[in-house]
């Protein structure tokens, strides 16, 4: 839990929704390494609230960007951890239909 609010605090995902998030020295946006990392450790700490927080910045993060399947996909591990199956499924689905699996690998069956 300390490890996921920590990060959340790093991102800046607690107190400020700015859309431009960087560290200093990089050119791209970062976002996307910490969502990864928030989420991650999300679930693997098993925490209802840490899974929370997850849930919310994945929304977020589909909101920001609606076609990339990586986002999708983590947000469909969130939602499954959370109990949410229609709603993992619903979120799985749209990373195949973004991108996830193309070029014969569908990790859906």
């Amino acid at each position: 839990t300390n490890v996921v609010h920590h990060l959340a605090i790093a991102t800046g995902r607690r107190h400020s929704h700015s859309t431009n998030q960087s560290l200093p020295g990089l050119e791209q946006d970062t976002r996307p390494i910490f969502e990864h990392a928030i989420c991650h450790a999300s679930i693997h700490s098993k925490s209802y609230q840490d899974l929370c927080l997850a849930r919310a910045i994945c929304s977020e993060s589909v909101t920001l960007r609606p076609n990339s399947p990586e986002t999708w996909w983590r947000y469909s591990v969130v939602l499954e951890a959370l109990g949410d199956h229609v709603a993992a499924q619903d979120a799985r689905e749209a990373s195949v239909v973004f991108g996830s699996g193309a070029g014969g690998h569908a990790g859906l069956k």
